[in-house]
């Protein structure tokens, strides 16, 4: 499988280029983040840890408003193509006339592969039978290396999971059930924490 014509390896996060181009439309982070549905803080956050990556004051910021700087305004129309560019990229995975051949590469961890994926997989080749997938199983150290490395296109791995690199979005939450004899401690609990289990003998 070869890779997808489209990749992008950013010292930024997209999502902060996104919140960036809606403070800058809007003049306000607190339109932009009802524009984006997500929290003010969240866009403000963004924001400086856009500012912080580029070294650069991208707003001046006023009591009732915003605007540009000077380096803001230069970033925009950067910003803008880079959108594009992700735009034309989303579109490009999604339309259904995939020329036979094409396709993309995953990593997942097991855990994944087995239980979630194989449901996922059957209704997406429904939709899509000309694309080729290819589909990497590692644990999740493995996995972020070789997004990182863009041999592949994302990555299905265990949260949490901190990268500067990485944005992780949670899309399945599991519980692990414990088995331990009637007379352990734990029996006795409804819940234990992963520092307790830390200190224990496991099988």
């Amino acid at each position: 499988i070869h890779h997808s014509p489209f990749t992008i390896d950013l010292p930024m996060n997209l999502y902060h280029l996104r919140y960036f181009l809606a403070v800058a439309r809007t003049e306000s982070f607190s339109q932009a983040a009802q524009e984006m549905h997500v929290t003010q803080p969240t866009v403000s956050s963004g924001i400086k840890e856009l500012e912080r990556t580029l070294g650069v004051k991208l707003f001046n910021r006023g009591s009732r408003h915003v605007s540009l700087t000077m380096e803001g305004r230069s970033l925009v129309n950067y910003a803008m193509q880079i959108q594009d560019l992700v735009e034309e990229a989303e579109d490009r995975l999604n339309r259904r006339d995939v020329q036979p051949g094409e396709g993309f590469t995953f990593g997942a961890i097991d855990a994944a592969v087995t239980y979630l994926l194989p449901d996922i997989l059957k209704a997406y080749l429904h939709h899509y039978p000309e694309v080729e997938l290819s589909v990497h199983v590692s644990p999740s150290k493995y996995l972020v290396e070789e997004l990182l490395a863009n041999r592949s296109e994302f990555a299905m791995i265990t949260l949490p999971y901190a990268h500067p690199k990485v944005e992780t979005r949670s899309i399945y939450e599991d519980s692990m059930p414990l088995v331990v004899g009637e007379d352990h401690p734990f029996a006795k609990k409804k819940t234990v924490t992963l520092e307790e289990v830390a200190e224990e003998s496991l099988i």
